[in-house]
């Protein structure tokens, strides 16, 4: 598979950057030591690399086209969190989650 050189969403150019680049601090608690991403110099539209080489995982794509999470079962996600952010979990919550401990 071979990635456009432009952006389909914005008409930007398409480079091949290291995923710290993109991942920055994170870039070792996801894994993505010396690993590539196709990235859109414009609007950041991106798409990762197959491990240990430069071919493409599918199509470019942008943040509206990814999956984000907005529910774990009953469990609505704290929408005022920035993505990377976390925050410890309630009692309440936690009881979403797994239910009432019986014991």
């Amino acid at each position: 598979m071979r990635v456009s050189e432009i952006c389909r969403y914005c008409g930007g150019v398409i480079r091949l950057v290291p995923a710290e680049k993109v991942y920055q601090a994170a870039t070792e608690r996801l894994k993505q030591q010396r690993q590539w991403i196709y990235q859109c110099q414009n609007c950041n539209a991106r798409v990762g690399c197959h491990r240990d080489s430069k071919r493409p995982l599918g199509n470019v794509a942008n943040e509206v086209l990814r999956l984000k999470r907005v529910r774990e079962g009953d469990l609505l996600l704290d929408r005022s969190l920035k993505p990377g952010q976390w925050r410890s979990l309630t009692e309440e919550e936690l009881l979403l989650l797994t239910g009432p401990l019986s014991g």
